[in-house]
């Protein structure tokens, strides 16, 4: 008997166990952003749904009608208990048929932390069936399935030791590796917006050296760190690294592991202000790459950022800048932008690249002006970016089987990546303009303002507008002054679509929603 309330307890909690850990792994295992996001979306809703709560309340409801029967309905406790453990393990098996249960992405210490996890439940469960006669042993048996959340967070405590130590391990071993190429050249890039443009268009420039790049989503310390291990060779001559960072002290401890010579700050904007508490404190945080560079090294700054003016100050080096408002030592000018891409004149050099939006002038110059003291002219850099290929997501334009024209820009979430998108959108010749939006990240209280100056910026821009979120809809619409469709379902249909219809989609969604709304 205890084997088949195991077997089935394990199906009972193995599906909530699975989803936590996937949450908990896609905020990188940090108790902060794991805390912003059940602050927006209720703690209730994430730790718990409402189906299994739903069939749990169920249960208990019929246990306690138990005493009121007569004798011939009567039933025993652990029977109804099994029962409803029983609806929980098919609504687990249902969901992993149906293709909707999340799993997170094993690892070793995914693995690590589900396999805990169903350890403190799994005991809990069978040694509590022997108190299971009484009132409260009955209770506590009935809400087991809804602590798998608290099992995880204990399981990642557990785990939290360790996991510090292996960290220890992996960047002393990293620093020693850094320590042995002393001729290393090493860019660090970082900002709100345009990290991962600017440092492919700086790859693309010095693709003709031996240059290492960081990867797509790695711009941690520990994810630097390991690819210091994996990939740096003795003939690399360049090492661009892009530096992500939620508070303070994290840009300056990966500058502590890769030593920077070469600073770039993109833009300041408010992505993460949940995180940083404060626009100053997101600013300082970003200003510490240039902080961390030698007195000879170079740092590079975007001029068009108002919140970057006070960074320049912490530079113990020289600060070039770059900007098309007249005021910055690398300006472009004569910027237009063409079905074929966008093209700005810099000191009199033309250039042309195949990519959208005249908002990634900025991340072009930085890139350029790089390259510049690295020995490329601006003749040769013209000519390496007429042939380099946009990033996927990133303001990325396709053709939908209709006709409409698609700008995929969910690699983005950000406030600045949005208004941008609508002030191109807003240029555009389509007739009919559709905006698809979804959360932007980590705002904290700023969220409610800065979605309504969006949704007036876009008030004379869209014809409709698709938000995937209610609150950041009801936000929205408040500046946009229009009602705001929000999807109840994944299967809603889509009006018909041509060649005159122009599909905007900002922030992260599912592939499978932009499938859709290019067939």
């Amino acid at each position: 008997m205890r084997i088949l309330f195991c077997s089935v307890l394990f199906l009972a909690v193995l599906g909530p166990v699975l989803t936590f850990t996937r949450l908990f792994q896609l905020k990188e295992w940090r108790a902060d952003r794991l805390r912003e996001h059940l602050r927006r979306e209720g703690w209730m809703r994430q730790f718990f749904g409402w189906a299994r709560p739903a069939i749990i309340v169920l249960g208990l409801f019929f246990s306690l009608l138990l005493p009121l029967l007569s004798e011939e309905w009567r039933v025993e406790p652990g029977t109804l208990l099994l029962a409803t453990w029983g609806l929980l393990a098919w609504f687990t098996l249902f969901r992993f048929v149906i293709g909707a249960q999340q799993r997170p992405v094993f690892t070793a210490k995914t693995l690590a932390v589900v396999i805990l996890a169903l350890g403190f439940l799994l005991p809990a469960g069978v040694s509590s069936l022997l108190f299971r006669e009484t009132a409260w042993g009955i209770v506590l048996l009935f809400l087991l399935p809804l602590l798998a959340p608290f099992s995880v967070i204990a399981a990642v405590l557990v785990l939290l030791p360790l996991d510090r130590i292996l960290k220890r391990r992996v960047l002393a071993r990293a620093r020693a590796l850094r320590a042995k190429h002393p001729h290393l050249t090493v860019i660090g890039i970082t900002g709100s917006v345009g990290k991962t443009t600017t440092k492919e268009l700086l790859a693309h420039l010095l693709s003709s050296q031996k240059v290492l790049v960081t990867p797509a989503h790695v711009n941690t310390e520990l994810g630097v760190a390991h690819l210091l291990l994996g990939k740096l060779r003795e003939e690399h001559e360049l090492l661009i690294v892009e530096m992500g960072a939620y508070r303070r002290g994290e840009i300056a401890s990966l500058c502590s592991l890769v030593a920077p010579e070469i600073g770039v700050i993109t833009y300041v904007g408010d992505q993460h202000l949940a995180l940083f508490g404060s626009k100053e404190n997101l600013c300082r945080a970003k200003g510490e790459l240039f902080a961390a560079l030698p007195p000879k090294g170079h740092a590079f700054l975007n001029a068009d950022s108002l919140l970057c003016s006070d960074i320049a100050s912490r530079a113990p080096c020289p600060v070039q800048t770059v900007g098309t408002g007249g005021h910055a030592t690398h300006e472009a000018y004569a910027i237009e932008e063409s079905a074929s891409g966008i093209s700005f004149t810099l000191q009199n050099v033309r250039f042309q690249l195949p990519i959208h939006g005249t908002h990634q002038v900025n991340n072009v110059l930085l890139a350029v002006a790089v390259a510049a003291l690295l020995g490329v002219s601006l003749e040769e850099s013209a000519q390496r970016l007429a042939t380099f290929q946009g990033l996927s997501q990133t303001f990325e334009k396709k053709t939908g089987r209709h006709g409409q024209t698609l700008i995929d820009d969910t690699h983005n979430a950000s406030s600045a990546s949005f208004r941008a998108a609508i002030e191109w959108a807003r240029i555009h010749p389509a007739m009919k303009k559709i905006l698809v939006a979804s959360p932007l990240m980590e705002l904290g209280e700023a969220e409610k303002p800065i979605c309504r100056e969006l949704g007036f910026c876009a008030r004379d821009v869209f014809d409709a507008v698709m938000f995937l979120d209610k609150k950041c809809a009801q936000y929205f619409e408040g500046g946009y002054g229009q009602p705001v469709f929000v999807p109840r379902r994944k299967n809603f249909k889509f009006p018909p679509f041509d060649e005159q219809t122009l599909i905007v989609c900002e922030g992260r969604m599912p592939k499978t929603l932009l499938e859709r709304l290019l067939s």
